[in-house]
């Protein structure tokens, strides 16, 4: 976190898609808060589901999941975008930490369709 607050958010980390580090920072906050429901959902006994529009089925889906993440957090002021990072981050910790070990390798359905554990989605 030291580390990635110490970076200019403007820096362009990919110029074929002119994607900077301000863009993703927002897609590891969504990334996150994605976990952290996914997991919030195993702990009930739920499959969270997000909203339709940002369901994946394909390679093309994710493209635009991801341009949709991007476009809704684009403009937002470097402080507001690392506030966010540091919530969600937090917020994944949380829900990791209400995992109990012996629930961490148990097999649940995710929302799009898989079958993982809390060990794997941590590690991705």
């Amino acid at each position: 976190m030291d580390f990635i607050q110490q970076l200019d958010l403007d820096y362009v980390l990919h110029p074929a898609s002119g994607w900077r580090v301000h863009d993703i920072i927002t897609h590891l906050t969504w990334s996150d808060e994605q976990a952290s429901a996914t997991i919030n959902g195993f702990l009930t006994d739920t499959v969270y589901r997000p909203p339709a529009h940002l369901s994946i089925s394909s390679r093309n889906d994710i493209h635009r999941r991801n341009a949709w993440i991007r476009r809704q957090r684009y403009n937002k002021n470097p402080q507001e975008v690392m506030t966010e990072f540091i919530q969600a981050h937090e917020d994944l910790k949380t829900a990791l930490m209400r995992v109990g070990t012996q629930d961490l390798h148990k097999e649940f359905t995710a929302y799009w369709g898989d079958r993982i554990t809390v060990h794997t989605l941590a590690i991705w």
